[in-house]
Parts: C-alpha cells; sequence; structure tokens
C-alpha cells in the first residue's frame, strides 16, 4: 500500500473510533421556529427541487468531500453515492490527488454506477488544480464520469499534515481559468 493510501485509511479510522466531533456550536440553538397554526398551503405542492450543472435534485443536498484513494474509501463512497441516489442528493467524491498519483485508486472513487442519476461532483485541490492543464483537470472529472469539478480550499490542513502542500501561489489564477476553460 502506498503512503496517500495509508494516509487515507489513518483518516478513516481516525473517524470511526478517535474523539473527532466538534466542540464548538453549530448555531442550530439560535435557531427559533415560529408556530404557524394556519399555514394555508399544502406539503404536497411544496417543491424543494432544484436543477444544478443539468441535474435535477429533490432538495437543495449535497453530500461531499467524503473520501477516496483506498480500497475501504470505495466503500465508503459507494454507499453514500447510493444514498445520495435513493434520496436525489448530490454527492461529491473526496480529493483525486491520490488517484492523480495512482491512477490505479480511480476505483475508489467511481460511483456513477450506484448513482446514475445524481449528481456527481470530482474533487481536487487547489494546488493540484493549478499544477494540471485544463485538459489533465478534464480527464480526471471525466474518468469518473462527473457532472462537474470542485475545487477545495484548505491550505491550513495542508500546513500540518505530512507530505503537504506548502506553496499554494497561484491557485485563485488556476480556478478562474478552469471556469473559463471546463
Amino acid at each position: 500500500m502506498t503512503g496517500i493510501s495509508e494516509r487515507k485509511l489513518e483518516h478513516l479510522a481516525l473517524c470511526a473510533a478517535g474523539d473527532v466531533e466538534g466542540r464548538n456550536s453549530n448555531l442550530l440553538e439560535e435557531v427559533q421556529l415560529l408556530h404557524e397554526s394556519l399555514p394555508e398551503l399544502s406539503l404536497d405542492e411544496v417543491d424543494a427541487s432544484v436543477e444544478l450543472f443539468g441535474r435535477t435534485l429533490h432538495c437543495p443536498v449535497v453530500i461531499t468531500g467524503m473520501t477516496g484513494g483506498a480500497p475501504e474509501a470505495g466503500e465508503i463512497n459507494r454507499a453514500l453515492a447510493g444514498v445520495a441516489q435513493k434520496l436525489g442528493f448530490a454527492f461529491g467524491v473526496g480529493s483525486q490527488r491520490a488517484m492523480l498519483r495512482e491512477p490505479a485508486l480511480a476505483a475508489s472513487y467511481e460511483v456513477r454506477d450506484v448513482a446514475p442519476d445524481a449528481l456527481l461532483l470530482a474533487n481536487l485541490g487547489a494546488v493540484q488544480a493549478r499544477d494540471l492543464d485544463t485538459e489533465g483537470v478534464a480527464r480526471l472529472v471525466a474518468r469518473i464520469v462527473a457532472d462537474a469539478l470542485c475545487v477545495h480550499l484548505n491550505p491550513a490542513q495542508e500546513l500540518v499534515q505530512e507530505d503537504g502542500d506548502r506553496d499554494f501561489r497561484g491557485c485563485l489564477d488556476a480556478i478562474e481559468r478552469l471556469a473559463r476553460e471546463l
């Protein structure tokens, strides 16, 4: 197993067994629901669906940026993509950096067969997006039959991660280029 695959497995193990739950508020305690005794609507007539990148979502919910890069990660991606398909949500794979380094790891990101109708989002870090030409990024998206690309921005994580990126110059220009050319 390669270093990046081992790191992906460490991330999964930490999330499964570690004390990783956030301790900060999600601010839901600040939300006050107002009682409406006479709502004058029919729930059957409420349509929360949205059209995005040529796909219709049942409601604007995205399960995204999960995992990839190891067989166990592929199982998680497939399970979550199946949920997205069933519920009409969008689904995004985790960073495809591992797939760039080792194309054989693509299988851990391939979920289209279990989510044929779901909006599927490819995922690449800003530094990798900067370092790849547009054709290379397009191949990465096409390889998993994704509908769109998410570029994730995580310099703080990269700085504390072993083998993480250290040079973030040119990332905004790369995102502008990809938005224009993809």
